[in-house]
């Protein structure tokens, strides 16, 4: 996922960071480094409900994000 994606959604830096839950500084800082955070990707995916993907996925990272997230069907 790429910062310039979200912005075309989105409109904006801070319109992100409200949605998401992010701080400004933190998305103005993604946009600096043109990369975001493989933590804040699957944030961004889970509420988004997978518009956005991250960019890469590792086995049991999406299982263990959903049962941090107490989301897991099995709990």
């Amino acid at each position: 996922m790429k910062i310039d994606e979200l912005i075309k959604v989105y409109g904006s830096q801070r319109k992100i960071s409200k949605h998401f839950g992010f701080s400004q500084q933190r998305v103005n800082n993604w946009a600096t480094r043109g990369s975001i955070p493989e933590d804040a990707q699957y944030k961004i995916a889970y509420i988004s409900g997978g518009k956005f993907e991250v960019d890469e996925v590792y086995d049991g990272k999406w299982q263990d994000w959903l049962v941090y997230r107490g989301k897991n069907e099995g709990n």
